[in-house]
């Protein structure tokens, strides 16, 4: 089908239609900035042809839009490649757009993800278990410890950590509440916690104590309702309790933490 019965069928389309995607967001600014060297040109050039053969709707119907006739768009398209080098020896009308909403959006992210991968790889350096990262960042065990075998090999110890005695317990928790009170995020809270302990305990060990906590917490509301009683489930300094993760398996090969300072 040549480009010009293309368009043609695509005569009733708008950039704006539902379902179409417009290359600039409603509302952009787009500044158009000139190619100045014809190698520039001439990939633009190809580049514009090879999206005719692709057939999107949306793009066929924007340079429609644009003041494009299908006759210029074919006329493009049938060009040799002596024609296309002679076209875009000179200025031809192609130029880059600049979107720079668009851009900013993409650099953010850009930052966004880097810093995630950089907490990922923080917190599997100091130990935490692969449940809790495939939780905070959707990768399975074997990613995590194909991971860990990369850039923090033996840092696991072999079987469930210890849970710290009661002492080192209640401190734990209620470091856990100070942070959760200003850090709404929980990859930024695991991570503050282990600098917090600076680098002491694994992630793994706090994680664990932690969930004796909760789980501690929860026994008792469940035995005041058992007797009719208000549950009086409070963290250490006497706040709601924390919003901890449920986590199946609480290790039992150590000192328990009651949660009381």
């Amino acid at each position: 089908m040549s480009t010009e019965a293309s368009i043609a069928t695509l005569a009733q389309v708008s950039a704006g239609a539902p379902g179409s995607t417009p290359w600039a967001a409603a509302g952009s600014t787009i500044t158009i900035l000139p190619l100045r060297d014809a190698a520039s040109r001439m990939f633009v050039l190809a580049r514009l042809i090879a999206s005719f053969d692709e057939g999107d709707p949306t793009v066929l119907a924007q340079l429609l839009d644009g003041g494009c006739t299908p006759e210029l768009l074919d006329r493009l398209r049938g060009m040799t490649m002596t024609d296309a080098l002679r076209f875009t020896a000179d200025h031809c009308g192609l130029a880059l757009g600049l979107d720079s909403a668009a851009l900013q959006r993409g650099l953010r992210n850009l930052e966004r993800r880097r810093a995630d991968r950089e907490t990922y790889e923080y917190l599997v350096r100091a130990g935490a278990s692969p449940v809790l990262l495939g939780r905070l960042f959707t990768v399975t065990a074997t990613e995590v410890r194909r991971l860990r075998k990369i850039i923090a090999p033996g840092v696991m110890p072999v079987g469930r950590p210890r849970i710290p005695d009661e002492d080192t317990c209640a401190a734990i928790v209620r470091q856990w509440e100070r942070i959760c009170a200003e850090e709404p995020g929980e990859r930024q809270r695991y991570l503050r916690l282990h600098k917090a302990f600076q680098g002491t305990h694994l992630v793994a060990t706090l994680e664990s104590a932690l969930r004796d906590h909760h789980q501690r917490v929860a026994a008792v509301a469940r035995s005041a309702a058992a007797h009719g009683l208000r549950a009086s489930a409070e963290s250490p300094s006497g706040a709601s309790p924390l919003p901890l993760p449920h986590v199946a398996g609480s290790p039992r090969n150590g000192a328990g933490c009651t949660g009381t300072a």
